[in-house]
């Protein structure tokens, strides 16, 4: 796992920011519920659905499971249905895999197993309604090591990634560009960083070339 933040970076896009790092986006809701991102001038569909085992992304027609931390001592229902019947009676003991209540969904009963080992309490009396992520009953786990394990941070490296369009390289444009994010950054928008931005500009304005070329642009414009 890993944490990031985002910042508006103009009125329409965003940047993700993961630690000095910063990774400017256009995202823009969908008329079906999803969002398409734009970043390093690619395009990306994106679905997501909060689920009991955690969030699945659709991501360009492929499925991520992002899985939720899961802790053995609490027993939750995986999606709805109805509590038949308990297997086990409330605060007996239960082994891991051992069935110790019956659901019904969709017409058909099924078993809950115990993930682990413990002391069973129930929370929900039998013949309850379910939704996903219910919480059934607290397990007292007999081996504190199967207490809930916790996904580890990201200490990788993010690769580096461009803007979300692709960017032009005549000179005229990556002063327009520098230009724009300065201004952004004026209206209290995060646009990269300051030094970066005004190196661009600096940069443009010693070219010969942009004179010139803002001269054609000028005059085809007004054309």
């Amino acid at each position: 796992k890993s944490s990031s933040a985002a910042a508006a970076a103009t009125a329409a896009a965003a940047a993700a920011l993961e630690g000095n790092m910063g990774v400017e986006t256009i995202v823009r809701k969908m008329a079906d519920g999803g969002y398409l991102f734009q970043v390093d001038g690619s395009s990306h569909l994106v679905h997501a659905e909060d689920e009991a085992a955690g969030t699945r992304l659709l991501i360009n027609g492929l499925t991520v499971l992002l899985a939720a931390e899961t802790d053995p001592s609490t027993l939750k229902a995986s999606g709805p249905g109805k509590l038949i019947r308990y297997l086990v009676p409330s605060g007996r003991h239960v082994d891991c895999d051992q069935p110790y209540a019956e659901v019904e969904v969709m017409k058909m009963l099924m078993p809950l197993l115990s993930p682990a080992s413990g002391i069973i309490r129930f929370v929900v009396a039998e013949g309850a309604v379910l939704a996903a992520g219910d919480l059934i009953a607290k397990l007292d786990l007999e081996d504190a090591r199967a207490a809930a394990v916790s996904s580890e941070p990201f200490k990788g490296q993010f690769p580096d990634l461009g803007p979300p369009t692709a960017p032009s390289e005549r000179i005229d444009h990556v002063f327009a560009a520098a230009l724009g994010r300065a201004k952004n950054v004026l209206e209290g928008y995060y646009a990269g960083r300051a030094t970066d931005i005004v190196g661009a500009l600096v940069d443009a304005l010693d070219s010969p070339a942009l004179a010139p070329l803002q001269w054609r642009g000028g005059m085809s414009g007004a054309a």
